[in-house]
């Protein structure tokens, strides 16, 4: 039981989150927030407790901590986090207090959360993943320079002028010897999202955009929680930056074409116990800045069942440790018919990921999921509670069948909308199909498409408005207010607003979505000095 039960959550992350803290509180858990600064007032009614602390050094979280915890008389039970820049600390705190971390313990979420590492770490175990290297750049082009040099932008290109030769000499003997030929992606080691990855076509992209990242990066004000993932456990981020040894290091590597997907799953003890995979929706190249997607996949059950095993192979080679709920990014390359790993986040997906999975799967709640594991709780009981007709059957079918994607494994229909009793043959839902819930998957109840939408230039946000009147739409979230400045990729990656939609197909979910975001409404005064 999740009833009575102290949790700790490191960062509230953003406001859509609420609604997963309120389910929380709704199971009776006590619910205690260290976040660096006042909830905002969509979290008014959530927290039961607050301690106002930033989270990047976890020597002095743990000491704050427990003087509040000892203060109110609490014990905490688990410690978790929703937010990207806090999940390895909260799994290092969780070990200091004798917790069970999740869903790693923080070495291997450190491990895992360093590109270069997390590459290594699939070549060792034959997790197919694309080809990658590090650029060793040159000790002047380290961050505690760059914050020097960005003084002014005449100075700035003065800089660049000087060693842009160097870089590109550097770039272009480091892609010879490790194999790899352009395009090339070029990413920030460690990052958070889709922070500053670009799609490079040539040496020259490649130059002006490692250039552009360490300018970035420089002067980046949420920094401190990457160099907290790269200086481990205990150590604080104030510590003065080596020259000679650059932190946030820049990791290129081959661009991997095909479809993009989510695979969001629950994995208890090495098992995977849920298992839901999405279709992502082409980003605008060059950056992968995320435009929404689909929920659950339409691709093929080739593809699917090669994604399930691409995820397979990472949760064995993690073995047993592992134990909590995973985003796992992946692409499957129609071309070679091969699935490959981009990255793996330690934490539930985003927001308007867990709403689809939400929707079309019961009211499956991932941040239940993901408490129950801290709590050592079996997550069967959340599953039986959703799907008991499902868990409490041992029918599943043991013969090759005719395979679908359908809205419910009681009335399978067709993408298109038709009923699979119009077919002469015996249709099954993909979900069974992939090996039900041997594999972790369940039947969804409908489809689901999300959009995110960024702002259209960057400048001050003067109107925004999500059309509420459709009966298509699930819910919403506005990230900004009239007054405030706003920009789009690469200048800002922060969305404006997500949306999600339903349909009874994936047709009809995609239509419903794209009808909601052509009736989006944003007006933004630009200027031109954001």
């Amino acid at each position: 039981m999740i009833d009575g039960r102290v949790v700790v959550l490191l960062r509230s992350s953003s406001v859509a989150r609420a609604p997963v803290y309120r389910h929380l509180r709704s199971l009776g858990a006590i619910l205690v927030l260290v976040h660096p600064y006042h909830p905002m007032p969509e979290f008014d009614g959530v927290f039961h407790h607050w301690l106002k602390f930033d989270t990047d050094d976890v020597a002095a979280v743990r000491v704050a901590l427990q003087e509040l915890l000892t203060a109110r008389n609490l014990k905490p039970d688990a410690i978790v986090s929703f937010d990207e820049y806090a999940v390895f600390q909260a799994a290092a705190l969780a070990e200091s207090f004798q917790l069970t971390p999740v869903p790693l313990p923080s070495a291997a979420i450190r491990q895992n959360n360093l590109k270069d590492r997390f590459r290594l770490f699939c070549a060792e175990h034959r997790i197919n993943s694309p080809k990658s290297v590090c650029l060793p750049l040159p000790l002047l082009l380290s961050l505690e320079a760059m914050r020097t040099n960005a003084q002014t932008e005449e100075l700035c290109d003065s800089v660049f002028d000087e060693v842009r030769a160097e870089i590109q000499n550097t770039i272009s003997t480091t892609l010879t010897a490790a194999s790899i030929t352009f395009p090339v992606v070029l990413k920030p080691s460690p990052g958070a999202g889709s922070l500053l990855a670009r799609l490079c076509a040539d040496i020259d992209e490649a130059t002006r955009h490692v250039w552009c990242m360490l300018q970035t990066l420089s002067s980046y004000p949420d920094k401190k929680h990457l160099l907290a993932v790269v200086r481990g456990a205990g150590d604080s981020v104030e510590l003065p930056e080596s020259p000679a040894s650059p932190y946030v290091q820049i990791l290129a590597e081959e661009f991997i074409s095909g479809q993009e997907v989510d695979i969001d799953c629950v994995v208890e003890r090495g098992v995977v116990r849920f298992c839901s995979i999405s279709d992502n929706f082409a980003p605008s190249p060059p950056y992968f800045a995320e435009v929404g997607g689909r929920c659950p996949s339409t691709l093929d059950f080739e593809a699917q069942r090669a994604l399930r095993d691409l995820l397979e192979s990472y949760v064995v080679a993690c073995g047993d440790q592992l134990h909590g709920v995973l985003h796992f990014e992946a692409k499957y390359d129609f071309t070679r018919r091969t699935a490959y790993v981009i990255e793996v986040n330690c934490r539930p997906g985003s927001a308007e990921t867990n709403t689809m999975i939400n929707t079309v799967y019961r009211g499956m709640s991932l941040g239940e999921s993901l408490v129950r594991c801290a709590l050592q709780q079996p997550v069967r009981e959340q599953l039986v509670r959703l799907f008991p007709e499902v868990m409490l059957s041992s029918r599943e079918p043991n013969h090759q069948h005719l395979l679908i994607n359908s809205s419910t494994g009681a009335s399978p229909m067709k993408e298109d909308g038709s009923s699979a009793s119009e077919l002469d043959e015996l249709a099954v839902p993909m979900w069974r199909a992939l090996g039900g819930l041997a594999r972790g998957f369940y039947p969804p109840q409908c489809w689901a498409a999300s959009v995110n939408v960024y702002p259209r230039c960057a400048g001050v946000l003067r109107k925004v408005q999500v059309p509420i009147g459709d009966p298509s739409l699930v819910a919403f979230s506005v990230s900004a207010s009239p007054g405030e400045i706003v920009a789009p990729p690469p200048k800002r990656f922060f969305l404006l607003s997500w949306i999600v939609a339903r349909g009874k197909t994936a047709v009809e979910a995609q239509d419903n979505i794209e009808h909601l975001a052509a009736n989006f409404v944003q007006e933004v005064e630009p200027q031109l000095t954001v």
